[in-house]
């Protein structure tokens, strides 16, 4: 399969899953950066949420911000 596999850097989806992956790994300030940088990203879209719903990314990005801060639960893009 032939094709550009380049992920750019600034997607929101990428940075959100990033932030989690860190977050799950007890790395909070790398996660919160991964999150801050998703939600000063120019790009924006809808993201489903691995419970169906869709969010826009810039939401996703600042309730993953706030959860981790808060210590809750994390947020999970679905697959």
């Amino acid at each position: 399969m032939t094709g550009d596999t380049t992920l750019n850097a600034r997607d929101p989806s990428r940075l959100i899953n990033l932030g989690t992956a860190y977050a799950r790994l007890g790395r909070t300030s790398d996660a919160a950066a991964a999150y801050d940088a998703a939600l000063a990203s120019p790009i924006r879209y809808d993201l489903e949420l691995a419970d169906g719903r869709y969010v826009d990314s810039r939401w996703a990005a600042r309730t993953a911000r706030a959860n981790l801060s808060a210590g809750r639960p994390l947020l999970a893009l679905a697959r």
